[in-house]
């Protein structure tokens, strides 16, 4: 009985949250100007293999160009390098799927805007001339880094010297 219950009371709950919801008058910008005509797609292409890999690229006619590949790879010495919590249920190996791709489109005051990026098993690593980058590190901290005995210990040096 109280398994009926719980089951009717979620499926009402769920039923409520399904519903058409009430429109928003200016909750979203317009997607494009009224009689505009659709981007053309001047490329298309796509491909998957069984097992697990994939690349997908394509071109729009407002200059959007958009390619990405991915690969499933075999990695071990997952908790070792803290991607899981070293319990004993964690497998120390797995295959992940690691992807590599990129995207350029124009920007609204005309900058091209690029970007590179990989996902794997270090995360995601985004490069592109418009993403912000650090301060240089001053001369003055890099010599006080380079006589401490743990940088040196751990060989940090050439991390700060990038």
């Amino acid at each position: 009985m109280v398994y009926t219950c719980a089951f009717i009371t979620v499926t009402l709950f769920l039923m409520a949250m399904g519903r058409p919801q009430e429109p928003v008058d200016n909750a979203l910008p317009p997607q494009s100007s009224p009689g505009a005509s659709p981007v053309p797609i001047i490329n298309q292409a796509a491909s998957i293999d069984p097992t697990g890999n994939f690349n997908y690229s394509y071109e729009t006619g407002n200059g959007i160009k958009v390619e990405e590949a991915g690969i499933l790879k075999h990695v071990t010495g997952l908790r070792a390098r803290g991607n899981f919590a070293a319990d004993d249920n964690t497998p120390d190996e797995d295959d992940i799927l690691v992807q590599t791709g990129s995207f350029s489109y124009t920007a609204p005051d005309g900058t091209v805007i690029s970007l590179r990026y990989t996902a794997d098993e270090n995360g995601f690593q985004p490069i592109g001339d418009h993403l912000p980058t650090p301060p240089p590190i001053p001369a003055s901290i890099l010599r006080v880094m380079s006589r401490n005995k743990y940088f040196r210990k751990h060989n940090l040096r050439t991390c700060l010297e990038k």
